[in-house]
């Protein structure tokens, strides 16, 4: 995961004085595989769609239901999600209160919240004329023995195309379910258009090519739409060019033809044999040296152990600088960034569920205890002879029933018990029009 941090390795693009010009026109480039993971790293099984909000909205959010079946996750809908919200008391508070949002991530388990707001969606046709070249037959001709040759010329011809474009744009904002973390919105666009192209006997010609189905052009600007937004929840993986030292000597080329099949771990140790052999070797020239040095930190930094790629680089550099290896650190320097980004974004979403994990804890301890209190404070037909023993006038433990929550037996032989134990009629008729039963 860590090495797919590397999106943009060696991005090979040599200055004119640059003193390895050479090298990069002579050492062949080998084509690598980079794995990028997922920009948001959510450990989910489960994506919850809220409500699709503006122009598109309902399209993109219904393209990204079917997008996500088809990856195998499973998919919650919004009529789901509401059924979920009411089956456990949630609905009132939304999906805005951020105790509701974990309570809804512990009842459907490790999951993220996907809502889309379409903030544009049009349409737009035009029609255009231009001129262009095109091969014409003018002829043919016919040799002795009878083959015959058709005449070419490049001729110009007035061409009409039509041209339908939309411009689409959403925001997507991501809650993660499981810990509570919000993840800003992120903006999402795409313009494509299609085209139709008529050619016209003359300028004169009125005829004019069909415009393109916008649904069509639609369904290609979700289709971008999707792309980009696969990366926030899928790896995906990338191949890159790089420049990779073929030296005979000290074995360099062994390295070469194991990382071009994609062995990357027998190039890494095939790299660090290489140097070995090179330091070790007296006649060895400091250009081979360097390159060994190179080749090593670059197989180091394709499988993400930045730190000691950027220590041989380094080397590399100081021992045969050039854009080369001044590139690969770059990148490797940004690659390393990117992974620490991301180790930390672990740790504070680790920490972030744990004090989420105590807040509902605390919180439902409080639930308890209120409960309890409450159980507590409610008037029963034992604490209404309580308080006549105790000698309380009439007029007190009446407006304590109409002031409080009462859970009253008063069925006949309760009423019969209450009278013999002295409570009078008034508080009798009182505890009735308190409506428990």
């Amino acid at each position: 995961m860590q090495a797919a941090c590397l999106f943009a390795l060696c991005l090979c693009s040599a200055g004119a004085a640059d003193s390895q010009v050479l090298a990069r026109l002579t050492n062949p480039e080998i084509e690598v595989e980079i794995q990028h993971p997922p920009e948001l790293n959510l450990q989910i099984d489960t994506i919850v769609f809220g409500d699709a909000l503006g122009r598109c909205g309902e399209e993109v959010t219904q393209a990204l239901v079917d997008d996500f079946l088809d990856a195998g996750l499973e998919v919650v809908d919004r009529e789901h999600l509401g059924a979920i919200l009411v089956e456990h008391d949630l609905a009132s508070r939304g999906l805005t209160d951020p105790a509701t949002i974990l309570e809804v991530g512990k009842v459907i388990g490790p999951s993220a919240l996907v809502s889309v707001r379409g903030t544009r969606c049009a349409s737009d046709r035009d029609m255009s004329e231009g001129v262009t070249t095109k091969r014409v037959a003018v002829g043919t001709t016919t040799d002795e023995d009878g083959n015959k040759t058709t005449k070419y010329e490049m001729r110009e011809v007035f061409v009409r195309t039509a041209r339908t474009s939309v411009d689409l744009r959403v925001s997507v904002r991501v809650v993660d379910l499981t810990t509570g973390r919000v993840f800003a919105g992120r903006s999402f666009a795409s313009s494509p258009g299609l085209t139709r192209s008529m050619e016209l006997q003359g300028m004169f010609d009125e005829s004019e090519p069909a415009y393109p189905l916008e649904s069509a052009v639609m369904d290609v600007a979700i289709g971008n739409v999707l792309a980009e937004v696969r990366r926030m929840f899928f790896g995906w993986s990338e191949s890159r060019y790089v420049v990779f030292y073929n030296n005979d000597r000290c074995g360099l080329k062994s390295a070469y033809r194991a990382l071009e099949v994609g062995d990357q771990e027998r190039a890494l140790d095939l790299s660090k044999q290489n140097l070995d052999s090179c330091r070790s070797e007296r006649r060895a020239k400091k250009k081979v040296v360097a390159n060994a040095y190179y080749n090593l930190g670059m197989v180091q930094a394709i499988r993400g152990d930045y730190e000691e790629a950027l220590l041989n680089l380094a080397e590399a550099e100081r021992m045969r600088p050039g854009t080369i290896v001044a590139d690969a650190m770059r990148e490797t320097r940004a690659a390393a960034a990117a992974s620490e980004a991301i180790r930390e974004f672990n740790e504070e979403t680790e920490s972030l569920a744990e004090s989420r994990e105590f807040f509902l804890a605390k919180r439902a301890e409080a639930e308890r205890e209120a409960d309890a209190a409450e159980v507590a404070r409610t008037l029963t037909n034992a604490d209404i002879v309580e308080m006549v023993e105790a000698g309380l006038p009439d007029a007190v433990i009446v407006a304590r029933i109409e002031n409080a929550a009462a859970d009253f037996s008063l069925q006949t032989a309760d009423l019969k018990a209450l009278g013999d134990a002295g409570v009078s009629e008034t508080v009798i008729v009182a505890m009735i029009s308190a409506g428990t039963d």
